[in-house]
């Protein structure tokens, strides 16, 4: 409900997962919301970042869940700056700037070390798991 009006009815999982809004996105978890261009499957964003998202061109606005963001040398990571590390007790909870954007991450960094404010990290993002708000 927003205002008195129903603003997306289905399962737990698909509200969650593919939010018809960002009242929506952000009423049932945090996220993180980046406006820009498709073109060509290719998100950019208006400070210049890039992810495959395929779907029809024109202005978007991509919602990231901050599970869907983790740390690692793995193909296609983009490098990042941590802006803040705030530990939560199961988990750390990260906010990373990347080509002006921030990106919000949670992990719970149990064998490895915890990135630190200022720490410089190379971040994936689950494409498969991005959804394009309209």
């Amino acid at each position: 409900m927003n205002a008195g009006r129903l603003a997306q009815l289905g399962t737990p999982s698909e509200i969650f997962e593919k939010p018809a809004s960002a009242f929506v996105a952000n009423f049932v978890g945090e996220c993180t919301l980046i406006e820009g261009q498709i073109e060509n499957d290719i998100f950019t964003s208006k400070r210049g970042l890039s992810l495959p998202v395929p779907g029809k061109s024109g202005g978007a606005t991509l919602m990231i869940r901050p599970e869907h963001v983790s740390i690692g040398d793995g193909g296609g990571s983009i490098r990042a700056r941590v802006a803040s590390a705030v530990f939560t007790g199961g988990v750390t909870r990260l906010v990373l700037s990347m080509f002006g954007e921030e990106l919000l991450m949670q992990s719970f960094f149990r064998h490895s070390k915890v990135p630190v404010q200022g720490d410089e990290v190379n971040v994936w993002i689950d494409t498969s798991c991005l959804h394009r708000l309209d």
